[in-house]
């Protein structure tokens, strides 16, 4: 937002920080003129645009006995203490999919917390309260700073978009086009230095 604000100074900016079905709303309620969010609904009055590639991906602690493992199996999850983002979170969604087709539900897993925000489930599994599948993109830097370690669950990918969701009756503003288009080019140089990094 600093970088977009400074090519862009005489524009106020309000961000707000919520789940999925919040912005969406938002959106829909016309309190937000822009909203990105991590699942897709159909809505006639609403657009989403596919925005960027995800993963999400398992992370525990560095001292975690899993942490140096090559992989674990989604049976060693359902047994593990889980936390997870609230329901109606993106990323709650997507796993509860993905766990359907395993013919798994959320009873069987052993969730220990359910917290708001991402930043949360990521200061939780620091402090060992627990393991959580999280996007790839949210933690990339502590990836990067070694405080929370990847481990690969086993046969399991969870693959998923992110969305620019906008009114479609609404045509967005030059301004919130411009700052979409901003987005986009940094959300690329994330993912390229995400890409390097891997190599």
């Amino acid at each position: 937002l600093g970088r977009f604000k400074e090519g862009h100074q005489e524009v106020e900016v309000a961000l707000h920080v919520g789940d999925s079905s919040e912005t969406i709303d938002g959106v829909l309620r016309q309190r937000f003129a822009l909203g990105f969010v991590g699942v897709a609904r159909r809505d006639r009055h609403l657009t989403f645009e596919p925005f960027v590639r995800d993963r999400l991906v398992l992370i525990v602690p560095p001292d975690h006995p899993w942490a140096a493992a090559r992989r674990v199996s989604y049976k060693q999850l359902l047994n593990a203490p889980l936390i997870l983002q609230q329901r109606g979170s993106g990323a709650t969604a997507v796993l509860q999919d993905a766990l359907r087709e395993y013919g798994i539900s959320f009873n069987e897993l052993h969730i220990v917390a359910e917290v708001g925000l991402q930043e949360s489930v990521k200061t939780a599994v620091r402090a060992g309260l627990g393991v959580a599948i999280i996007s790839r993109l949210g933690v990339a830097e502590e990836l990067a700073r070694g405080v929370l370690v990847e481990v690969p669950v086993e046969g399991v990918e969870l693959n998923r978009h992110l969305y620019a969701v906008y009114r479609r009756t609404t045509p967005l503003s030059n301004l919130a086009r411009a700052f979409l288009d901003f987005a986009h080019r940094s959300a690329a140089e994330v993912l390229g230095s995400l890409e390097a990094e891997q190599r």
